[in-house]
């Protein structure tokens, strides 16, 4: 377990839920998610990889270590589901079930095929793009996850 496989593993989970499943069969023609890693400025966006999830490793603790052999960790992953639409409405439409359907995802796959001990969303935010990417539209989302490390 580790925050590599944390992050690696997240947008497997996204990707392979029945609900967003769904969700992305409705508002993009099923097509799947671009998985794109490491914060990039909005206006290199576009929408030929829409829909996409945009994830960054977030700070994260050190909870405690057991003797010389193991040490417990805390951390955060964010993340957007993102794409390109000039309509406010639609776009409205298209971000108001996300919380649920990416609870859920998470929920029934707490870890994370393995990756970690226990996720959970802790956060969501609606967002919308910039002066230098007005259409791109967003939902960011952090989930919170344990994991150990076992001195090799």
């Amino acid at each position: 377990m580790s925050l590599q496989g944390f992050v690696d593993e997240l947008p497997n989970v996204l990707s392979a839920d029945a609900g967003l499943t769904s969700w992305r069969t409705t508002h993009f023609d099923g097509k799947a998610f671009t998985v794109l890693k490491g914060n990039r400025e909005l206006s290199t966006f576009n929408a030929r990889q829409a829909p996409a999830i945009i994830i960054e490793a977030e700070p994260g603790d050190i909870a405690d270590t057991v003797g010389n052999y193991r040490a417990n960790f805390s951390g955060s992953v964010a993340f957007v589901i993102a794409w390109v639409d000039s309509d406010p409405d639609k776009a409205y439409t298209r971000r108001i079930t996300l919380p649920e359907l990416v609870a859920n995802a998470v929920i029934n796959n707490r870890r994370l095929n393995g990756a970690v001990e226990k996720a959970m969303v802790r956060r969501y935010e609606p967002l919308d793009g910039n002066s230098s990417a007005p259409n791109v539209r967003m939902m960011r989302f952090t989930v919170n996850a344990n994991w150990k490390v076992d001195k090799t």
